[in-house]
């Protein structure tokens, strides 16, 4: 049988995954729908700077080296189909040629902005010459088309690290404050758990350590007060027992001994009369005592209020000494009284 504290721990785990899952795919979702479309917008206004700025240049190829350590990945094409790159190079150079055509006849390319779309790779990411943006340029009276995005190996190489570091220990620390917590939790349900088990084995006898002011606290208080409450209903249940078999054991010593004084031939009608009598009330008594017993099973829990009333014991007497004749006279005594 798995612990509470197993289940705890496996289910915190399953929503911190569940959780990782659903904000990947929610930040996901926003960048395609919203920070796109403005991403590629802010990277299209840089790429048009930096064509403009080139066709004043002289040294074009020491230009483009110098943007590109900015920060920038550039591949520059020119009417001839030749072909260069400057700063990072690309994973992909997987660009349709009528697409180039279309730059160097004047047009822009918002490849950013038409990446399409995939679950788990954000386009951000996606180091491939489609996913960027071109502009056209003339330097020299010869026309080029500029593709141009952020290279991301080296904008984000240093923070990465940073970042996969400062994940790793949020997730450990996170995990280690759930651990301490649900052992916090566990430990209280455990000492009641144990609590309950030693009830079935050593009795009412408990002593629970528990001191919290939350429900768990509130569960402990009861649990005591019920423990109590059960201790109290089982010494009244073993003294009532105590009590019933006292009682019963008492009118059947007097059945028995008049019994044996009735074996007696000698006896007068009178004495014979009266030990009987004796005998029948006992029976009646041990009826009384057998309908009481029947309460056992319908005793209250609260205590009921006593009524004190005055109360003459002669007759309590009386009939007392009576019932013990026979005991009296079995021993060779006897007995005086008056009231």
């Amino acid at each position: 049988m798995k612990s509470l504290y197993s289940k705890f721990l496996a289910a915190t785990l399953f929503i911190m995954v569940i959780s990782s899952f659903t904000g990947f795919f929610i930040a996901n979702a926003y960048y395609q729908n919203n920070l796109k479309p403005e991403n590629d917008s802010k990277n299209m206004e840089i790429a048009m700077n930096i064509a403009q700025y080139a066709e004043t240049q002289e040294n074009l190829d020491q230009y483009l080296k110098h943007a590109a350590s900015t920060g920038y990945q550039l591949y520059v094409v020119d009417r001839q189909g030749e072909r260069h790159s400057f700063g990072g190079s690309f994973d992909e150079k997987n660009l349709p040629f009528q697409t180039v055509e279309n730059v160097l006849n004047g047009e822009n390319y918002h490849g950013m902005r038409d990446f399409p779309k995939k679950t788990f790779v954000t386009g951000f990411f996606a180091n491939e010459l489609r996913n960027s943006v071109g502009v056209p340029f003339t330097h020299d009276s010869t026309q080029y088309a500029l593709f141009m995005r952020p290279d991301i190996k080296l904008l984000f190489n240093e923070i990465h690290v940073l970042l996969g570091w400062m994940g790793l220990a949020i997730f450990i620390l996170s995990l280690i404050a759930v651990l301490i917590w649900a052992a916090m939790i566990i430990r209280p349900v455990r000492q009641l758990s144990h609590a309950t088990n030693k009830v079935g084995e050593d009795g009412f006898d408990i002593d629970l350590d528990i001191h919290r002011k939350d429900e768990i606290g509130q569960l402990a208080q009861n649990f005591k007060d019920m423990i109590s409450r059960l201790g109290e209903l089982d010494k009244l249940r073993r003294t009532f027992v105590s009590n019933v078999s006292h009682d019963i054991q008492t009118p059947l010593l007097n059945i028995q001994g008049y019994s044996r004084l009735l074996e007696d031939k000698t006896l007068s009608e009178d004495d014979r009369y009266n030990y009987l009598k004796v005998i029948q009330e006992e029976a009646k008594k041990m009826s009384t005592l057998s309908r009481q017993l029947l309460t056992l099973s319908s005793l209250e829990q609260k205590e009921k209020p006593l009524f004190r009333n005055r109360f003459k014991v002669t007759g309590q007497l009386k009939s007392l000494l009576h019932r013990y004749y026979w005991l009296i006279d079995e021993n060779n005594l006897s007995l005086s009284y008056s009231f």
